[in-house]
């Protein structure tokens, strides 16, 4: 089964970029194939934590 998990909100200071980085070392960990996309590429805190994501941009 394939599924899509987005993590979005336009407001600041709510947790996305915990929630993303998190959430990704978790199916890291657990040997969940997946596909890290960051659509920040200003302040990207997910690339930042995990070097495998990619940009939106260049999916």
């Amino acid at each position: 089964m394939k599924r899509l998990n987005l993590i979005l909100n336009g407001k600041g200071g709510v947790g996305k970029s915990f929630f993303a980085v998190n959430f990704v070392h978790y199916l890291k960990d657990k040997g969940i194939a997946h596909v890290a996309i960051d659509s920040d590429n200003e302040n990207s805190t997910l690339k930042r934590f995990h070097p495998d994501a990619c940009f939106g941009d260049r999916v």
